[in-house]
């Protein structure tokens, strides 16, 4: 039954489902994609060539993250040999500071700034700058060594262990900042091994170990 209002037929395929036969019946409005492609105004179809635009650019900073992942293997073996070294010392000042008499280090004043003295390697830090200085002298015995401890804790801060190992560890992540950025970029760039070659050049092989191909 005829309600006076045309018949409107959707066919939104991509091969036709509906024959072009039927665009010619009267009271029939055909739409298919074709169709409702050349109806989109000039506009619409710029803002669909920026949505493209957003999603190339997003595609290649996306290849681009992934090309930088391939480094992380040898950022991880270099934050492993840093490590490993800022460990050695650690482990170097334990047994040197056990030695000395619990009188010899005076407890910490809540100023982070300080040294630790180790039979005859003194570790001080400046109270104004925040730097750190080491300094060997010839070995001295426990003795010696409490009563340099004793003569200058009068005018010198002191640091405990705990504290020279966070700042050395705090040193470490700093210092290995810069090599984590450029490696990254490295890897965007396809420049691995050049990188590679270039960290064993300045470190030593033991730096990248185990990260070869």
């Amino acid at each position: 039954e005829s309600t006076g209002r045309p018949l409107v037929i959707l066919d939104l395929a991509l091969t036709r489902d509906v024959d072009e036969t039927v665009r010619a019946l009267p009271g029939v409005v055909h739409l298919d994609l074709p169709g409702v492609r050349d109806a989109v105004p000039d506009a619409e179809v710029r803002q669909v060539d920026a949505a493209r635009a957003i999603i190339d650019a997003e595609a290649d900073d996306f290849e681009r993250t992934l090309a930088g992942r391939s480094m992380d293997s040898l950022i991880t073996a270099l934050r492993s040999h840093i490590g490993r070294v800022v460990m050695e010392e650690i482990e170097r000042l334990r047994p040197l500071q056990s030695r000395l008499p619990a009188s010899a280090v005076p407890s910490v004043d809540g100023r982070a700034d300080a040294r630790v003295v180790a039979g005859g390697g003194v570790i001080r830090a400046n109270g104004s700058s925040g730097a750190i200085a080491v300094s060997v002298a010839a070995p001295e015995t426990t003795s010696e060594a409490a009563a340099k401890v004793s003569s200058e804790a009068a005018d010198e801060p002191v640091i405990t262990l705990a504290q020279a190992e966070r700042a050395l560890h705090h040193l470490a992540a700093r210092l290995l900042h810069q090599p984590t950025v450029m490696a990254r970029r490295a890897g965007q760039e396809g420049r691995e091994d050049a990188y590679r070659q270039a960290l064993e050049l300045v470190l030593g092989p033991d730096s990248v170990g185990g990260t070869h191909d």
